[in-house]
């Protein structure tokens, strides 16, 4: 169905063809048609954060991180509050062959300064400042992401909303 649309349509305004071509073949394995719909979407949205986010998440898979970073990056300049691409962004730098604590750490810190309440940035905090050998700091974030985890099991912990 999808790919009939865009034969009907070859100038791309129909997205979400694109979109669900990518997501079909990423979950079959199939990273070539993957990038392929990815990026012909890209090409006819240039200015879609979805594409640009999704290149990058694949290109991490595939341990392209300049191009990786590269497309989160991007994806960043079309959703500025998207703290999970800087948490991609994050880990990407954690990764062998790409290694580098503290790129990082400061892209996990923009993704706490996002969305405070963010599990996976304090949690990797915690294990980056370990490395690093700040003892207090990963204390401290290791700490947090207990407390939010607490949180997101019991949301009304601490409220009047409980019986006795």
């Amino acid at each position: 169905v999808h790919k009939k649309l865009i034969e009907m349509n070859p100038e791309g305004s129909n997205i979400d063809a694109y979109a669900n071509l990518s997501f079909y073949y990423s979950h079959q394995g199939d990273i070539e048609n993957t990038l392929k719909y990815l990026n012909e979407g890209l090409k006819h949205n240039p200015h879609n954060h979805f594409f640009h986010f999704n290149l990058g998440h694949i290109y991490a898979h595939i341990k392209e991180y300049e191009l990786s970073e590269k497309f989160f990056l991007n994806a960043i300049v079309y959703k500025l509050d998207d703290d999970n691409a800087y948490i991609r962004l994050g880990t990407i730098f954690l990764n062998e062959g790409n290694f580098n604590l503290k790129k990082s750490r400061d892209y996990f810190l923009k993704a706490i300064e996002l969305n405070p309440a963010s599990i996976p940035a304090h949690e990797k905090l915690s294990e980056i400042y370990l490395e690093l050998k700040d003892s207090k700091k990963a204390k401290f974030y290791q700490s947090k992401t207990q407390e939010l985890k607490i949180q997101e099991l019991y949301p009304n912990l601490g409220s009047n909303n409980y019986l006795a």
